[in-house]
């Protein structure tokens, strides 16, 4: 008998599917309010005149539609 370890082979690798990632609506809709927020931030800050109920109007009516339409687009897929 030697005194050397036996040769191992690697135990086999099992092919894995890429894991599908689900876009969560809420987050991307979150994300876009605080880039918005941001957004108008720096242009108050480089000293342009905004006007922040528009903008607010605005910013709630394209949250409101892209909600309803990833509700929408959710549902078809199930």
């Amino acid at each position: 008998m030697s005194n050397q370890p036996e040769s191992v082979s690697p135990a086999p690798i099992a092919e894995q599917q890429p894991a599908r990632t689900r876009v969560r609506y809420g987050t991307l809709v979150w994300g876009l309010i605080i880039a918005t927020i941001g957004v108008v931030q720096m242009l108050g800050s480089l000293g342009y005149t905004l006007d922040l109920q528009l903008i607010l109007i605005i910013a709630l009516g394209v949250c409101g539609v892209l909600l309803v339409g990833s509700s929408i687009a959710r549902s078809t897929r199930s």
